[in-house]
């Protein structure tokens, strides 16, 4: 395992000789980003003792922290760094800050740390699953749409609590996937019919998804449903996933940046503002929406210009946090049920964007720090390597926890670990969300696992008890 670990570090130490030039720095940066991604994927370095690959485990942390680091850290910061030397979409080279390059080469070898960190701790909390302590007794048809129905219920009449929304978005978080995890199982068991009520659900999910306002839930929820079906159909998944991105950035992505001001802001009731947007971005011609893809990828899909805000404000204007952002998180810990009068998280939060002048206060808009920033902000280097093992250990323990409480990797995984905490894991928020998401999702998951253990949908995994249980009533995974 030692040996495992120091091979994920040597990108890091290596990339200090070469931190005077940035765009050796850049480039070092970016390829050891990808040695790492795919090292952590090899069976050598998880020594996993499955049968099956990894293709068939692509929502487990190990892989699905690797997919989204490269595509927001790795693909989003080669963008930006070559905007950020002057070259545009078209290629025409403008004027470039050499001071600048040198803040996104230092910003962009802190995040290769955190990469090789969080992986570090991956390991250290160890990447074999073994068999499930607990079993699911019984799935009966159509059992995680009907699932997925009740948490809409619930999820409907919790909305009129304010106090509640947490739990509520937590609810909703698990009927989405609920209707995922049932395509799934259906398909893989040729059960065409569950198929196709399932479908059908998530075209409604999808939709009210699509004018929520939230761009990016669509393109998450089809990321999810593209790694589940994959082990069954890796060329159509393919095929249709870069169809189904290629449409989110050029038409999904205009259209919810329009609809956005209009339901959030100004006030325009859904069905004008939906109208609005519609016709708004239909009207784009095909450069301005390639535009809208640059201009996403540069600013959007990666946190390198705020990066490198804080790197010249920490500790040149003010010295290193130390504790007090991990302080300032357990405020998070405590539910707002229990505390009405707990401090606005986002307040709070971006008090700290607003001293690093990355936004004005009157501007309005939510730019946020994320885990590696704050580790950064905290105590620096060693800030970003101790804060990213603790963070990957959590991870695998936490979706080893699901897995051995819920029968394993389809309904562990799949369902309580990717709709709970995977959101977190893969975006990594500041501390302060950090610490109050995650502990809200184990209060959440643990009452789950009473409730069905009371109602015996879920048995103890003893061998006694396990050969008693028929056959097509436990759960297995999908065959190819």
């Amino acid at each position: 395992m030692i040996l495992r670990i120091i091979i994920l570090f040597v990108p890091s130490l290596l990339g200090l000789l070469w931190q005077d030039d940035p765009w050796i720095s850049l480039a070092w940066s970016f390829a050891g980003s990808l040695l790492i991604a795919g090292t952590a994927q090899t069976l050598w370095f998880s020594q996993s003792n499955e049968d099956v690959p990894i293709t068939h485990r692509l929502l487990r942390p190990m892989f699905i922290y690797h997919f989204f680091f490269v595509g927001y850290h790795v693909v989003g910061g080669v963008v930006n760094s070559w905007d950020l030397a002057g070259y545009t979409l078209w290629g025409t080279p403008a004027g470039q800050s050499e001071y600048e390059l040198s803040l996104n080469a230092t910003a962009q070898g802190l995040m290769l740390l955190a990469q090789a960190s969080v992986t570090a701790g991956m390991k250290l909390a160890g990447l074999r699953y073994g068999p499930p302590k607990y079993v699911i007794a019984f799935l009966p048809p159509y059992g995680l749409l009907v699932l997925s129905l009740s948490c809409l219920v619930v999820a409907n009449a919790l909305s009129s609590f304010a106090l509640l929304s947490n739990l509520n978005e937590k609810i909703l978080q698990i009927a989405s996937t609920a209707v995922l995890v049932e395509i799934t199982l259906a398909l893989s068991h040729r059960k065409f019919k569950n198929a196709a009520w399932a479908i059908s659900l998530l075209c409604v999910n999808l939709l009210s998804q699509i004018v929520s306002g939230w761009k990016g839930l669509s393109l998450w929820t089809m990321i999810t449903l593209g790694a589940l079906l994959y082990p069954l159909m890796p060329r159509r998944v393919l095929l249709s996933g870069v169809s189904f991105v290629l449409f989110w950035a050029l038409y999904l992505h205009p259209f919810g940046l329009a609809l956005r001001p209009l339901l959030w802001y100004e006030g325009v009731d859904r069905e004008t503002a939906i109208a609005q947007s519609i016709d708004e971005t239909l009207s784009m011609s095909f450069e301005e929406r390639l535009e809208n893809v640059w201009t996403l990828m540069t600013g959007r899909a990666n946190d390198l210009y705020q990066f490198r805000k804080y790197l010249e404000f920490v500790p040149n204007v003010r010295p290193y946090f130390g504790i007090d952002l991990l302080v300032q998180a357990h405020i998070g810990l405590v539910p707002r049920i229990l505390w009405p009068e707990k401090p606005d998280l986002e307040i709070l939060a971006m008090q700290r964007v607003y001293d690093a002048e990355i936004a004005r206060e009157q501007s309005g808009v939510s730019a946020k720090s994320n885990f590696y920033q704050d580790a950064y902000l905290s105590w620096g280097w060693s800030g970003v390597l101790i804060a990213g093992v603790i963070f990957g250990f959590l991870g695998i323990f936490i979706s080893r926890t699901c897995e051995q409480l819920f029968g394993g990797y389809e309904i562990g995984t799949c369902l309580i670990f990717t709709s709970l905490f995977a959101p977190t894991f893969n975006m990594a928020p500041n501390f302060l969300f950090f610490a109050g998401t995650i502990w809200s999702s184990v209060i959440v998951m643990i009452a789950v696992f009473y409730i069905a253990h009371a109602l015996g949908w879920i048995v103890a995994a003893e061998p006694s008890v396990r050969a008693a249980l028929p056959e097509a009533t436990v759960v297995e995974g999908p065959t190819v």
